[in-house]
């Protein structure tokens, strides 16, 4: 091997020696004496002799990777191993544990960020012996630290239409395209009703230089239309503000300089979809910013995700940046019992089954915000991990989702989803028992940061030491569904009797049941600026008790826009029927037809009803009471293929007789609809209405007629 000397000598009389294994570092004159200030430090490459070789970086030696590709067996690192500044290297083994309190693997750090480019390749399918698994990176003590270089983590919009067949798009920020370079993967999201025209496309060689830089050439061209012609404002329609519905196609950077993967022609990604994994145990740390995994996680295996915290309990201070996860055969982000992590900025696209997982509970106090998840893909019968992975509920929930919520007292803000089965799914079931100590359950009465939990039913309260159900939310605002299923729900949770069958792969596993959220003590939960667009179902369900206040929402294009249980509060929003990116007209209709389209491959349960008019609020029991709401919809009737559904303001089907709906400061911007109330008995070819004639209305301030 051969030393690379990163430094000039031209000052210094000794010549440079060329020896095996070091990565020489220049010396220092001292007394007239030339010293090396800066210890000697071998190559990962003088370690790694084969690919059948495991080996280990023993405690106190630090290893480096230095260009080149490496290829080694099982990797063990008791002491450090760090990227050489600038390297350009494949790093390829079976697989890496960090196994003592003082590991480090580091690249980068946070003053100063890998500049070079590596890649870590999980190769063959071996294990450490420890219950991990095969194909893994776990951190079962001491530190994961990735710093990627930080110059494509931004993401614009379209700044103008961009037709199908389009050689190239242009964008709203030339300032976040700066640095994208031809070859780029980027990423423009669907604005369609349809939620798989997602495009992934490469930068071509113009990349985005042309127009100012918002123009961006395209090596393949667009198969779908995108919209990006605007936000469109309406004038006083949230709390003291105006509301934007903002439906522009997203452009995101898929590429970056520190990658965790598989590869492509791997033998078992391409044969099983069992890819690598990353999993941090109490006692390890991981610090990523700025990193890509692709082709990680393994279909159908429990626990086996791109990145996993596995009972870690309080992670203060960890997180998860900027960073991109793609390809996923399972899940995105997984937290089990694991508390206080920062998972922020990130992208997650094309991940089979629910993508960032709040898995048993118990997790609290995470940030989970202003995240991108993209393309949450159901996973056929029996690669499913859960039921609720595959599992559907009428209008109320679809799997799989984009977050999995299982306990309300978390930080969930400024996220956005485009195309899962639901788009926030909050699941809280009642009853669990924590604790920290598997061999020592008892005397754990309060275990708010605990790293282990075991299932307690409904009706056995009493043996509870967390009740996420009841739980108080922390944070949840500024939540952003695009053509989901369902954009927003609370009902539906694994609480009900052991339904190992229901997937296949996790005895754990339990049926779905109804659950309403009821917060003690009992107070008025606040959920603002949630945005919903296009949903194929509905756009916000809540079920609970006692009252939720929707805020600053904005629903737009679904078959039920607000769908709501119990005494609830929607006040100072925004419902639109037809907002300004739908496009088409019947009878060649592109967008909405979806509703109708033949193929085989749109289930019904993911579509409207056929003889049914698309509503703002369907009003089901209650009462529900709706303040200061703008309706933007159509003046004249749309149809579909010689079927009327144009969407209306409000609709009743049912049990309203339990209560009045209150309306008040209800308008009509900017002009009067078509029609602004519907029956559901001739629209609606289910009839839930409990005793006829029943559904009854207060207009308070006779603003409604």
């Amino acid at each position: 091997m051969v030393f690379h000397f990163r430094s000039s000598f031209s000052a210094n009389p000794i010549l440079p020696i060329l020896l095996t294994g070091l990565v020489l570092r220049p010396p220092t004159a001292c007394n007239g004496l030339f010293v090396n200030t800066v210890p000697f430090h071998p190559s990962l490459q003088s370690l790694c002799t084969g690919s059948n070789v495991d080996v280990t970086i023993p405690s106190g030696r630090t290893y480096i990777i230095d260009d080149g590709t490496v290829d080694c067996g099982l990797v063990t690192i008791i002491g450090t191993l760090q990227c050489s500044p600038g390297a350009v290297a494949v790093v390829k083994a079976a697989g890496i544990q960090l196994l003592d309190r003082n590991a480090l693997l580091e690249c980068g750090t946070r003053t100063a960020r890998f500049d070079g480019d590596v890649a870590f390749e999980i190769t063959r399918d071996r294990g450490f012996g420890t219950g991990t698994g095969e194909r893994s990176i776990v951190v079962a003590k001491g530190t994961l630290s990735l710093w990627g270089k930080d110059d494509k983590n931004g993401r614009t919009r379209l700044g103008m239409d961009a037709p199908a067949n389009a050689g190239a798009i242009d964008v709203a920020s030339s300032g976040v395209v700066a640095a994208w370079k031809a070859s780029d993967e980027i990423m423009v999201t669907t604005t369609s009703t349809y939620p798989d025209q997602t495009e992934r496309h490469n930068l071509s060689d113009a990349a985005c230089s042309a127009n100012g830089g918002t123009t961006c050439g395209l090596i393949t061209r667009l198969t779908y239309p995108h919209y990006g012609e605007g936000m469109q404002r309406y004038p006083g329609a949230g709390a003291n503000k105006d509301l934007i519905v903002d439906q522009r196609a997203i452009v995101a950077n898929l590429e970056r300089n520190i990658v965790l993967r598989v590869a492509e022609n791997d033998v078992l990604w391409q044969a099983q979809e069992k890819g690598g994994h990353l999993m941090v145990l109490a006692g390890g740390a991981i610090y990523l910013d700025s990193v890509k995994f692709e082709r990680m996680g393994q279909k159908g295996i429990l626990g086996r995700y791109p990145i996993h915290f596995h009972h870690v309990g309080n992670v203060e201070g960890q997180h998860v940046i900027n960073s991109i996860i793609v390809d996923s055969a399972s899940r995105c982000i997984a937290l089990h019992n694991t508390h206080k992590a920062l998972i922020d900025n990130n992208i997650c696209h094309n991940v089979l089954g629910h993508a960032i997982f709040l898995e048993e509970g118990n997790e609290v106090e995470n940030i989970i915000t202003n995240n991108l998840i993209s393309d949450v893909i159901e996973p056929a019968q029996g690669d499913n991990l859960l039921l609720t992975d595959r599992d559907v509920q009428i209008s109320r929930w679809r799997g799989p989702a984009g977050v999995w919520v299982s306990n309300p007292k978390n930080e969930i803000q400024g996220n956005t989803v485009v195309n899962a089965g639901t788009a926030y799914w909050h699941a809280y079931i009642h009853n669990l028992y924590c604790y920290n100590d598997p061999n020592n359950k008892d005397g754990t009465d309060n275990c708010v940061y605990c790293k282990y939990c075991d299932y307690i039913p409904r009706g056995q309260p009493s043996a509870a030491n967390v009740r996420p159900n009841f739980e108080q939310t922390l944070v949840y605002k500024d939540n952003t569904a695009i053509s989901c299923r369902v954009g927003h729900t609370w009902d539906g949770a694994p609480d009900g009797g052991l339904n190992p069958n229901g997937s296949g792969n996790n005895p754990f596993d339990r049926e779905t049941v109804v659950t309403g959220y009821s917060p003690q003590p009992s107070s008025t939960q606040i959920f603002d600026g949630m945005h919903a667009y296009k949903s194929q179902k509905t756009g916000i369900y809540f079920r609970g008790n006692p009252v939720a206040r929707i805020t600053n929402a904005v629903v737009a294009e679904a078959p039920i826009g607000w769908f709501g249980t119990g005494d609830q509060e929607f006040f100072d929003s925004l419902i639109i029927g037809v907002g300004a990116a739908y496009r088409g007209s019947d009878p060649g209709d592109t967008d909405w037809f979806y509703h109708m389209d033949p193929n085989p491959n749109i289930k019904g349960a993911d579509r409207a009803g056929l003889n049914k008019l698309f509503m703002g609020w369907g009003l089901y029991d209650g009462s529900n009471h709706f303040k200061h709401v703008t309706f933007d919809y159509p003046t004249k009737p749309m149809y579909l293929r010689l079927k009327e559904i144009t969407p209306v303001p409000i609709e009743i089907f049912g049990r309203a007789h339990f209560a009045n709906h209150i309306l008040e400061e209800i308008r009509f911007y900017p002009n009067e609809p078509y029609r602004k109330i519907s029956l559901d008995s001739i629209f609606f070819f289910v009839n839930w209405k409990d005793v006829a004639y029943s559904e009854s209305l207060l207009d308070i301030d006779g603003s409604l007629f």
